[in-house]
């Protein structure tokens, strides 16, 4: 059964937040890129059920509607009888829907079916002119209308290669494109689905189905994106552009995600979590908060660290899930638009694969807010232990460890500490394909007491913030 199968290529990712505002005076687009007229922002009401055609079986399920130029998303949970409302919502601009599971796994995209399309692809993208939608009904690893009332169909397709109405990028477990889906063009700006749309303009840049902020591998050239220096594939780094994933052209300039995993000496792991998002300086009106949703079962547990100048350390719980500015929450200095917060999960959990988060932004009325959401979704990536030794004979530390799997590159460093735990030598950045470090001279004096540990992490796609680091044990010299 294909749903049981669903590993969505997802990616992780983000929406592209809007700044000015609209004419209702709510937050908005500053521009549209389809030269489209926005009109007012408005509250969209909507039901859904399961195949068996069950409201209730729906409850608390996520509705997410994603713009087709800006991936701005508005989320809304439906209650107990199968009803939602997703609030400022544009009316006459294109979206798609994807349905996340009350435990945050992404786990359907919209298909859409109409008599004048071309055989062996659906449709995602659609305007909206009610302020209702048709039922939708949740089928496996689509999500369709039950019928088009109100809807008109925009003429985006993706790939439905065996003709079952479920595109490709949901049924092909494997990131790798087939056939001639994957083509890279010569021309200055790269359109992969040669679609006639540029990559850095295209939300589905593989034609595949899923929209980039939700696709592990955008660009199909078996990197995922979590470590791919160019995910978009326009033959630009990433880091030179910032127009990608994690990038924002508006509103935002990044979001980041960090997961920190260390070894402790009884054998179990402490895992930590960092959020951090930058605000442009021009965003008006200013949010009323930043903050995070998530799986319940992986934050409502989390807490936050404080340690005082006697190193005394008090948690707190990460209950208001809130990202600050206040230069004590791993947010840089206070006031410079850059929030964060950094939390302890609880018994060395970690994100499960495909599982999302949702960086919010608040604006309207504090009893009652509405939200724009930038997704990130984590991949399906190994975390394991890596092992440290070193030989005073040689003055020689190898590492041994595959802490990312298999085929995936990384890089690694040794800490000295002496006997008060104060580093006394950082080695440069290592490649994983070198396991060996030759401390230098002079380094260490006879006699003395010294510890050492390595480290691991992924390569940083936003400049500070390796996306994954593994620590090791702390080990006597």
């Amino acid at each position: 059964m294909k749903a049981q199968h669903l590993k969505l290529a997802l990616s992780l990712a983000a929406c592209v937040f809007v700044v000015a505002l609209c004419s209702c005076g709510k937050a908005g687009l500053s521009g549209d890129s389809s030269g489209t007229n926005l009109g007012a922002a408005s509250d969209l009401r909507g039901s859904i059920a399961s195949k068996s055609g069950s409201q209730s079986e729906m409850q608390n399920w996520l509705i997410v509607m994603l713009d087709k130029y800006s991936s701005i998303a508005r989320i809304a949970e439906v209650d107990a009888n199968g009803i939602f409302t997703l609030k400022s919502i544009f009316l006459g601009r294109p979206y798609t829907i994807v349905l996340i599971s009350p435990d945050y796994v992404l786990s359907s995209v919209l298909s859409i079916t109409i008599p004048t399309m071309r055989a062996n692809t659906i449709r995602q993208y659609f305007k909206i002119s009610k302020t209702y939608l048709p039922k939708l009904i949740m089928d496996g690893p689509i999500v369709r209308f039950q019928s088009l009332d109100g809807i008109v169909v925009e003429n985006d397709y993706a790939i439905d290669s065996d003709g079952d109405f479920i595109p490709d990028g949901v049924t092909d477990i494997s990131p790798r494109l087939r056939g001639p889906m994957f083509r890279l063009a010569t021309a200055p700006r790269v359109d992969t689905d040669t679609d006639g749309i540029a990559n850095d303009d295209d939300p589905d840049i593989d034609n595949d189905g899923v929209p980039n902020v939700f696709d592990v591998n955008d660009d199909g050239d078996d990197l995922p994106d979590v470590i791919d220096p160019d995910s978009n594939g326009d033959l630009t780094a990433d880091v030179l552009q910032k127009n990608f994933d994690l990038y924002f052209k508006e509103g935002l300039e990044y979001i980041a995600v960090q997961i920190e995993k260390t070894a402790q000496d009884d054998g179990t792991s402490r895992t930590t979590m960092k959020f951090n998002t930058k605000l442009r300086e021009s965003l008006s009106p200013k949010p009323l908060a930043v903050q995070i949703r998530g799986p319940q079962a992986l934050l409502n547990a989390a807490v936050i660290e404080h340690t005082a100048a006697d190193q005394t350390v008090t948690t707190e719980a990460f209950l208001d899930r809130r990202l600050l500015d206040d230069g004590a929450s791993e947010d840089s200095a206070p006031n410079d638009y850059i929030f964060g917060r950094k939390v302890l999960l609880e018994g060395g959990k970690l994100p499960r694969p495909f599982q999302t988060i949702f960086f919010q932004l608040a604006f309207g009325n504090a009893s009652d807010p509405w939200f724009m959401e930038f997704p990130y979704l984590f991949p399906d990536l190994t975390l394991d232990d890596i092992n440290p030794e070193y030989d005073s004979n040689t003055r020689m530390f190898n590492l041994s460890g595959v802490p990312f799997g298999e085929n995936v590159d990384f890089t690694w460093s040794v800490t000295v500490y002496n006997a008060d735990n104060v580093i006394v030598h950082e080695s440069p950045s290592i490649t994983g394909s070198s396991r060996d470090y030759v401390l230098p001279d002079n380094i260490i004096e006879e006699g003395e007491s010294y510890s050492y540990a390595a480290s691991a992490q992924l390569v940083e796609r936003i400049q500070g913030f390796p996306p994954y680091i593994i620590h090791s044990v702390k080990k006597p010299m």
